[in-house]
């Protein structure tokens, strides 16, 4: 489970970097000015991963052990 997790991120980083480098400058302001919104939103989400996972944890106590 884990290694499917940390290869997803890797792909999305590897994504967003070779995003960022193929946008022009005008769109690179656009996305600085809604990193601050960005970050709520990811902030959120891994949030609900973690209460999902602890719900994973509570409902199977199973799980922890394979």
């Amino acid at each position: 489970m884990f290694t499917i997790a940390a290869a997803a991120l890797a792909l999305m980083l590897t994504a967003a970097a070779v995003l960022l480098t193929s946008v022009s400058d005008r769109r690179r302001d656009d996305l600085r000015t809604q990193g601050p919104h960005m970050k709520r939103v990811g902030g959120v989400l891994l949030i609900i991963v973690g209460l999902w996972f602890v719900y994973l944890a509570v409902a199977n106590p199973t799980y922890l052990l394979s």
